[in-house]
């Protein structure tokens, strides 16, 4: 409980990134490879041993240091915390939020689930969500130049999700920001996600996820985006013996940008994508390697800032119980050719 007062003052005296949730689930990937995992006090209130818990709270608090202040604003230095708080009164029902500070107080996901069948068989949720469009998977310290261009939250989701065996299967349909539903008088986009996965851990998985709009993105917020473009992504995580795991993610447009698009910004033809390639290596006693490429292509008319190419290497290592470091040496390619390169640090607190 003294860890969970001293994390909730410190986000109070915290300076938003609207990522959190997609954050939390990079370090939470980070801990499952180094064999860590959030301490074990955070607060746990159930009736009795034998029930499930009907309360939990844990969280991390991060601090950041990047050389370079040429890099994307996406890759900012300000410290932040991030707090999940899942209430579960019966096996039926389950709340979940996550609070967010940074610069600011963002309350980044607010959900109630219905669980209509046990075992996770049939999931119905509805509130402020991430949509299930795309993986995001990393190691690294900065975030991958895939979930610049796909993350997407919105404020009123209804969400739906089934797991059956090795298939994780997901639908949705969301009130979009994006500027041309605003014109069609219609707000509403949907999409669609169907995961494998070979076990419980989740080690080799392979999906893809289909999205109606990917101007609904939280990066595509210029008003000169009036098209609807709807996107698919495609990933897969391998796992070669117990040490060594590839993650590969890819995400396009469906459909090309054409000469006079984008309230005549588009010149020519293109299809924007961006792919990323990742080998994690473990080097046993908490310690991680993670190698990444990423790219970018026809972008540029979508996301302000945009990177074209971003290489990198992450040293990731247990300090001291709850306390993790890493250290990234990365180098960014921007639309107009410019190159920088960034020695990023980052220190993980998590309870």
């Amino acid at each position: 409980m003294i860890k969970i007062l001293l994390a909730s003052f410190i986000m109070l005296n915290l300076g938003n990134p609207s990522f959190a949730s997609e954050i939390k689930q990079s370090l939470d990937d980070v801990w499952q490879k180094m064999d860590l995992q959030p301490t074990q006090d955070a607060t746990h209130l159930s009736h009795d041993d034998d029930e499930q818990d009907i309360l939990e709270v844990e969280g991390v608090v991060v601090l950041r240091s990047d050389s370079s202040s040429m890099t994307s604003s996406r890759y900012g230095t300000d410290p932040y915390a991030l707090v999940d708080v899942d209430f579960t009164p019966n096996e039926k029902l389950g709340i979940s939020l996550a609070l967010f500070q940074s610069k600011n107080f963002d309350l980044d996901e607010a959900a109630v689930t219905w669980h209509v069948l046990p075992d996770n068989k049939l999931n119905i949720s509805a509130g402020r969500q991430y949509v299930s469009f795309g993986s995001f998977d990393t190691a690294m310290v900065s975030s991958p130049l895939t979930e610049i261009m796909g993350i997407t939250r919105s404020d009123k989701v209804l969400n739906i999700n089934t797991m059956r065996g090795s298939f994780d299967t997901t639908a949705y349909i969301f009130d979009s920001s994006s500027f041309a539903d605003d014109r069609k008088n219609n707000s509403l986009d949907y999409g669609l996600s169907l995961d494998y996965g070979d076990g419980d851990d989740g080690v080799n998985t392979i999906g893809i996820s289909y999205i109606s709009n990917l101007a609904s993105s939280d990066q595509f917020s210029s008003e000169a985006i009036d098209i609807d473009i709807p996107g698919v992504a495609l990933h897969s995580s391998i796992a070669f013996g117990s040490s060594i795991d590839l993650i590969l993610e890819h995400i396009r447009t469906t459909k090309s940008l054409k000469n006079g698009d984008l309230d005549g910004e588009i010149t020519q033809r293109a299809r924007p994508s961006v792919s990323q390639v990742e080998i994690n290596i473990d080097l046993k006693r908490s310690r991680l390697l993670a190698l990444a490429w990423n790219k970018t292509s026809g972008t540029e008319e979508l996301i302000e800032d945009n990177i074209r190419k971003y290489v990198g290497v992450t040293y990731s290592q247990s300090l001291y119980k709850a306390l993790t470091g890493a250290i990234e040496l990365a180098r960014y390619t921007h639309s107009n050719d410019e190159s920088n390169n960034s020695v990023n640090l980052q220190v993980i607190y998590s309870f």
